[in-house]
């Protein structure tokens, strides 16, 4: 806003600088802390908003100028709430923090998460020193058309010693996506753009996310994400499956189709990304630790344009598949799994084909499949027990 002084000097004012930085934990389970950084000198105060779905937000209230915490009380046990906080004067708000999400304390073991699209925490609880993790990795894409899948997601469970009141990073992995030129979240690799001009989908689909926990940014136990199918040019026909996570070692995409299959995620380096094929045509990006590769880019020159499946996510990603342009074939290949970690003394399951690892385990409810043809693949799943 501007105006002119008593000096007849225009002034210019302006709403206050955001806030940063917000932590959230979880002291109970009806009491969520928070704290930020206040980084203005002329604000009124701090607003602070909630929300139970990231989408409908309500005022909780608003705080004194120079505050940097806040608890909020009277909440639901075992219950996802997200925040973001502005900062105000009289000449309007600021924009909001980043918005992060927390669970309360269950009212009893265990704790259960999904994929929320960002990272969530875990708040040890008073007088727990030991938890036990059990995670699903998300499945790959399926194909748009033919016959290829995802990958199923690797299993990984392990037990570790916890101090009360810490935070733990909680990651679920999105499910490949199918025909996904963009990466899923929890390092999912994007699957490759695809040109052609024939009906079934021409992007490769993209793989799918890791699920895992890591205090700050070390992994304590991840388990892995499915390769995404090949792209394919047509209705009728073969299509190349992605890669299952695995166990130390992710499983290499489908090679049925041309171009190189993603290779899969191993203990000590992500899967290598597939050869292309045609004037063109792009490989497949290569793995790296968190995260699968993209599948490659098919070129533009000929008839059958078709992008490369995507990486599944890991302790080290699997490889994207590469890019195919070509006069005849009219596929390209998967995706390789990527692989999963504990720390020690845990247990890790290789998925099979679109089946993820220890499938049969009640708790799983359906988390990890490999995507059909013409399905995304299912998120990835967290249970933590103390």
């Amino acid at each position: 806003a501007n105006g002119a002084g008593a000096d007849g000097l225009v002034k210019v004012t302006f709403s206050p600088q955001a806030p940063s930085t917000m932590t959230l934990a979880a002291a109970s389970s009806s009491q969520i802390d928070l704290t930020w950084a206040d980084n203005s000198s002329d604000e009124d105060g701090f607003s602070i908003e909630r929300s139970t779905d990231n989408s409908t937000w309500s005022e909780v209230t608003k705080v004194a100028a120079g505050s940097t915490s806040y608890s909020d009380t009277g909440l639901s046990a075992g219950t996802d709430y997200y925040y973001r906080i502005t900062s105000f004067n009289g000449f309007g708000y600021s924009a909001a923090t980043s918005v992060a999400v927390v669970k309360t304390t269950p009212s009893a073991s265990p704790a259960t998460y999904s994929y929320l699209g960002m990272d969530q925490i875990f708040t040890v609880p008073t007088g727990v020193t030991s938890i036990t993790v059990k995670a699903w990795g998300a499945g790959g894409g399926g194909a748009g058309s033919a016959t290829g899948v995802g990958g199923g997601g690797g299993y990984a469970t392990v037990s570790f010693a916890v101090t009360p009141g810490e935070n733990l990073k909680i990651t679920v992995g999105q499910g490949g996506v199918v025909n996904s030129e963009s990466a899923s979240y929890g390092g999912g690799g994007a699957g490759g753009t695809g040109k052609g001009t024939g009906a079934g989908g021409r992007h490769g689909s993209s793989g799918g996310g890791l699920s895992g926990v890591y205090r700050s940014s070390t992994a304590l136990v991840i388990a892995a994400g499915g390769g995404g199918a090949g792209g394919v040019d047509d209705t009728s026909g073969s299509s190349s499956s992605g890669g299952a996570g695995g166990d130390t070692s992710g499983s290499n995409g489908a090679g049925v189709c041309l171009g190189g299959a993603g290779q899969g995620g191993g203990a000590g380096a992500g899967g290598t990304g597939g050869t292309a094929t045609g004037t063109g045509a792009t490989a497949g990006t290569a793995g790296s630790s968190n995260t699968g590769g993209a599948g490659g880019f098919s070129g533009t020159s000929a008839f059958y344009q078709v992008g490369g499946g995507g990486g599944g996510a890991g302790y080290y990603g699997g490889g994207g598949a590469g890019g195919v342009n070509h006069g005849s074939f009219k596929c390209s290949n998967g995706g390789g799994g990527g692989s999963s970690y504990q720390a020690s003394g845990g247990t890790l399951t290789a998925g099979s084909g679109a089946t993820p690892g220890n499938s049969a385990d009640g708790d799983r409810s359906g988390a990890g499949q490999g995507g059909a043809v013409g399905a995304s693949g299912a998120d990835g799943r967290l249970i933590i027990s103390y």
